[in-house]
């Protein structure tokens, strides 16, 4: 019985962590899609300086 609830309450974490990280990667990816482009650029710009 107590691996039963072992087993339940670890399967109702997962569910929670999933859903966390599929809220959070939903609202991580499209700003992304803003900054990644701004970091590109500065990286790309500041990368090309001899040194």
């Amino acid at each position: 019985m107590e691996l039963l609830v072992h087993n339940l309450l670890s399967l109702a974490f997962a569910v929670v962590a999933m859903s966390i990280l599929m809220r959070t990667s939903a609202v991580l990816v499209p700003s992304l899609d803003r900054v990644a482009p701004k970091y590109l650029k500065l990286v790309t710009s500041s990368g090309s300086s001899p040194l």
